[in-house]
């Protein structure tokens, strides 16, 4: 993903009325339904994490931590200048 693609991304979601507030996924609802097929759910997570209201209970909490190592791992940035 270049800077441009994750900028056009942070610009789509912020422009979504919709929001996650207190809804987290369990962490079980994560590995069964969007981790094998991730590339397809990195905007939705991003939308999560980034709509959602702070966690407060320990599964929720433990629902942003599995969604941000997952983001972590599966997003890599191209700086497009060093492509050229």
């Amino acid at each position: 993903m270049t800077m441009e693609e994750l900028e056009a991304l942070e610009d789509r979601i912020s422009k979504n009325p919709n929001r996650a507030k207190i809804w987290w996924p369990k962490v079980e609802e994560i590995k069964e339904r969007i981790e094998p097929n991730i590339n397809n759910y990195i905007e939705f997570l991003i939308w999560i994490v980034e709509t959602a209201n702070e966690p407060v209970e320990e599964w929720e909490i433990e629902s942003k931590n599995y969604i941000n190592r997952l983001l972590r791992k599966t997003i890599k940035i191209i700086d497009e200048e060093d492509q050229i």
